[in-house]
């Protein structure tokens, strides 16, 4: 009887770790000034999604994003994603207000070229512990004049 042979590569040789790759800043929760860097429309088969980035310049001059946010805008009645659609229009209504984008826009295209580059403040959260910690954006106002 021979033994059989795998086909299973061996495992790669990592070699050692690079600590000076940065993991970026996390942030303090609070209220900051933030520009809408992108905005992504994606459009599967499930649900119809807005991805939205911000960008954050700390009193360091360093550009933080928290993580994207993600803001269901539609979905097929039976899929997980219709129950946060509800929340999704509820945010996405609450940030096109704080960021000054005209009304009456119903194109998910036109509202997503619209939010890029708007001046908006937003609350940052964290959430995790240790180098797994992220912050995320939980609410947006009007910048102060």
């Amino acid at each position: 009887m021979t033994a059989s042979k795998s086909n299973t590569p061996p495992p790669p040789k990592w070699g050692p770790v690079d600590l000076s790759q940065p993991i970026g800043t996390i942030l303090p929760p609070g209220m900051y000034d933030a520009t809408v860097a992108e905005v992504n429309v994606l459009d599967s088969d499930e649900a119809l999604r807005m991805i939205v980035t911000f960008e954050i310049l700390t009193e360091d001059g360093e550009i933080v994003s928290p993580e994207r946010s993600w803001l269901t805008l539609a979905a097929i009645p039976t899929s997980k994603a219709a129950t946060q659609i509800r929340e999704g229009l509820r945010n996405l209504i609450k940030l096109t207000r704080a960021a000054d984008v005209e009304d009456g826009l119903t194109d998910h295209s036109e509202i997503a070229e619209a939010l890029v580059g708007r001046k908006l403040r937003v609350k940052v959260t964290r959430s995790g512990a240790g180098i797994n910690t992220i912050n995320r954006v939980v609410a947006f106002e009007q910048r102060a004049a």
